[in-house]
């Protein structure tokens, strides 16, 4: 499901967008009401996920990642809904919300910095990344952080 999305949106940025900002248009997926039901259907999906891992005596963890562009924004409504509702659809989920700790460092070192092709993050980036889920799964008491 993520991969078909990533794949998708690759090679519409590739083909079509010309490596264009897409995700003012991807962040309308966020809304509640939005008509494909892409929020209701994230969160059924990691609720599932959560329920399976109990099953197993595991624990679901959830990394939202932002966008590079948005890091220096306040995240948008719809998103702050989601992130609001995931504790109750995804009840025991460690979840590590990038967002904070990437928009401190943009205001630092600023988003060029984080900024690799294609909507990536750079290898500044991809270590405060790592740094972030680090901290976030031995604070959620995630073994072998």
């Amino acid at each position: 499901f993520p991969y078909s999305y990533a794949a998708a949106r690759a090679i519409y940025r590739q083909l079509i967008a010309q490596n264009s900002d897409d995700n003012e248009f991807a962040l309308q997926f966020w809304k509640q009401d939005h008509p494909s039901g892409a929020a209701t259907l994230a969160h059924q999906i990691l609720a599932r996920i959560g329920t399976q891992a109990k099953q197993r005596n595991q624990r679901l963890v959830v990394v939202m990642i932002p966008p590079v562009e948005y890091t220096l924004e306040p995240p948008t409504a719809p998103y702050k809904a989601f992130m609001e509702r995931l504790p109750r659809e995804a009840p025991g989920a460690c979840i590590i919300d990038l967002t904070a700790t990437l928009a401190t460092e943009a205001h630092k070192i600023g988003i060029p910095a984080l900024r690799a092709p294609l909507g990536h993050y750079s290898p500044a980036g991809n270590r405060i990344f790592a740094q972030t889920v680090r901290e976030g799964l031995h604070q959620c008491g995630v073994e072998g952080t």
